[in-house]
This record gives C-alpha cells, sequence and structure tokens, in this order.
C-alpha cells in the first residue's frame, strides 16, 4: 500500500494528513509534492561524485538558512 497522506522527511519532520487532492497539482507532468521531493534529497552523481544537497544550497550559497529543512 502506497500511503501518499504522510510524507517523512528525516526523523525530525513528518507531514501528516496531506489531502488525496494535493496530488492534483501537477507540474511537469506530475504532481507537485513529489516534483520537489524529488528535488530536495541529497544526492551524489555516481559519475563525478559531485553532492547535490538543497541545505547546503541554502546556507552556503544564497544564504538563506530560514529555508533548510533539517
Amino acid at each position: 500500500m502506497n500511503d501518499k497522506s504522510t510524507i517523512i522527511y528525516n526523523g525530525r519532520i513528518t507531514i501528516k494528513n496531506i489531502p488525496s487532492d494535493a496530488y492534483l497539482y501537477v507540474v511537469n507532468g506530475k504532481p507537485a509534492i513529489d516534483w520537489v521531493m524529488e528535488r530536495q534529497y541529497v544526492k551524489t552523481d555516481t559519475d563525478s561524485g559531485i553532492e547535490s544537497d538543497a541545505n547546503v544550497w541554502a546556507t552556503k550559497i544564497v544564504k538563506m538558512a530560514s529555508q533548510l529543512l533539517l
């Protein structure tokens, strides 16, 4: 069963009671929630070894620590 009413971001952040209608808003052919989640997780490119982390971008590049999801 794929429960889309809850998103566990990490051990400290859990979003609950997401209405199914929230998944009806589509960006680039997929639900906006899915689109954002794909871009927020930490990933490392297998070829270059470069790590992509939105929290590093928020703190070091644009200096907006208020945008962090820790």
